[in-house]
């Protein structure tokens, strides 16, 4: 009788976690879709809302403002930048409060030699 009480509080939980307000919301994010150009992707950004994303290659930082969709998508190119998989990464910062951040997974990039 205990498992099957048990059980059951375990099963009451996890049906409120996913019934909870906000499970379901969708979560803002940024995918690399060419590397050249580099152009990214944004998505789940709120519609229309104007976000700020800037990219660094490493050697470059460039920054370019959009505006999203009215189902909260935009794309962006950076022509001027050149595609290194280690040094690589972008934030959009929307001006209604999405925040996404792009880095691509770490590689075998090779270690910086120490300056002496």
């Amino acid at each position: 009788m205990l498992r099957v009480l048990s059980l059951l509080l375990m099963l009451a939980a996890a049906v409120a976690a996913v019934s909870a307000p906000g499970a379901n919301e969708r979560v803002p994010a940024l995918r690399l879709v060419d590397k050249s150009p580099i152009t990214l992707r944004g998505s789940a950004f709120k519609a229309r809302e104007r976000v700020t994303v800037t990219a660094t290659d490493g050697t470059a930082r460039v920054v370019r403002v959009v505006r999203a969709g009215s189902s909260g998508t935009f794309a962006v190119t950076f022509p001027k930048l050149r595609f290194d998989p280690c040094e690589l990464e972008a934030r959009a910062s929307g001006a209604r409060g999405s925040r996404a951040w792009f880095k691509l997974p770490e590689r075998m990039c090779p270690i910086p030699l120490a300056q002496s």
